[in-house]
């Protein structure tokens, strides 16, 4: 038997609130850093701006919007990605009016944003090895590592390397 594990956000958000960052790591509201992650052509902050996520800022993404605020535009901008990107092909096309073509260039640019904003956590967030003494999933992780019979069977993905 060979387990396989899909961890996402709520395995960060079980470390971030473990390691006590969760008042700097804001994985609820991931628009919340948008003005601090760097733009990387131009290396410059302000990453979530108009002059940088065109379509995400006219739906209404802003770094100062409550998370609840943040994710409904999210939802939005996913559920029309995915009912366009799930229309049968040899469906005629949606006839992607500007209205409905500005949540697919959102989508877009949603995409390009987390894989910047991941890499910036990345960076950000440094793990001493005792400070995950006592986090449960550590716990059960490092269990699994000394038994080879198990470890050998384990299969580990982060979602958002799968999505990313």
């Amino acid at each position: 038997m060979k387990y396989l594990f899909f961890l996402g956000n709520g395995f960060s958000l079980d470390l971030i609130q473990h390691l006590k960052r969760q008042e700097d790591i804001l994985l609820t509201n991931l628009f919340a850093h948008g003005d601090r992650i760097t733009w990387p052509p131009y290396n410059r902050n302000a990453f979530i701006s108009f002059r940088n996520t065109p379509n995400l800022w006219i739906l209404g993404v802003r770094p100062t919007n409550t998370s609840e605020k943040n994710n409904q535009i999210v939802e939005n901008v996913i559920t029309c990605a995915n009912a366009y990107y799930l229309k049968p092909s040899n469906s005629k096309s949606f006839g992607m009016s500007d209205k409905r073509s500005i949540y697919i260039k959102a989508y877009k640019e949603l995409v390009v944003y987390l894989k910047y904003l991941f890499v910036w956590f990345d960076s950000d967030v440094s793990i001493a090895e005792a400070a995950l003494d006592g986090w449960t999933w550590a716990d059960f992780l490092v269990g699994l590592n000394d038994d080879p019979i198990k470890l050998g069977k384990l299969m580990l993905l982060r979602l958002t390397t799968i999505c990313g």
